[in-house]
C-alpha cells in the first residue's frame, strides 16, 4: 500500500510539474510573440561591408533620407549597396598584400602600370575619352612595377629598380 501511495504521489506530482512547465512555455510564447514588434532585420549591404573589413557608415543628408556607406580608407568609400550589389570595389584599399595587384590603369599616353585592389576593373575607355574631351596629355613614361604591398590599408607599388618603361 506504502508503495502504492509513493507512486500515486509521484505521479501527481510530475503531472502537476508538467502542467506549469507547459504554462510557463505558454507565457513565453506570448512574450516572444509580443517582443517581434521591435525585432529588426540586419541590412544586407551594412553586413557584408562589415563581414569584408570595412567600416559602415549612415549620413543624413539635409532632407532627411538616410544612405549607408562602405568605407574602404581614408581616401575611399562607396555607396553600401553598390558595393553589395558588385557595382563598386575599393580601388586602391587592401587589407594584405594579395589585395593587391599591378593592373593597367592607363593615362592620356595609353598604357601605364598602377598598383590597384585585385577586385578593381580600370576603365580604360573612360579614361581616353577623359582625356580627349579635355584635351589632356601626360608624360609618356613610366616606372615598371615588379609587384604591389599594402601598406597602411592602401595598395602601393614596389619598383623595379632601373627599370623604365618606354619616354616618349
Amino acid at each position: 500500500m506504502k508503495k502504492e501511495m509513493a507512486f500515486c504521489l509521484m505521479f501527481l506530482v510530475f503531472l502537476v510539474s508538467g502542467c506549469i512547465q507547459q504554462n510557463n512555455l505558454k507565457n513565453d510564447t506570448n512574450n516572444t510573440q509580443n517582443n517581434t514588434d521591435n525585432t529588426q532585420i540586419a541590412n544586407p549591404s551594412a553586413t557584408f561591408c562589415v563581414e569584408q573589413g570595412y567600416k559602415y557608415e549612415i549620413r543624413t543628408d539635409a532632407n532627411g533620407s538616410q544612405d549607408g556607406y562602405c568605407i574602404f580608407s581614408e581616401q575611399e568609400e562607396c555607396e553600401a549597396w553598390a558595393y553589395f550589389r558588385g557595382e563598386c570595389f575599393p580601388k586602391f584599399s587592401c587589407k594584405t598584400d594579395d589585395d593587391c595587384a599591378v593592373k593597367d590603369v592607363h593615362n592620356c599616353c595609353g598604357y601605364f602600370p598602377g598598383c590597384v585592389n585585385k577586385n578593381y576593373t580600370p576603365d580604360i575607355e573612360a579614361v581616353k575619352k577623359e582625356c580627349e574631351e579635355e584635351g589632356m596629355v601626360s608624360i609618356c613614361g613610366f616606372v615598371e612595377l615588379s609587384g604591389c604591398k599594402c601598406e597602411n590599408n592602401i595598395c602601393r607599388g614596389i619598383e623595379n629598380q632601373g627599370s623604365y618603361g618606354p619616354v616618349v
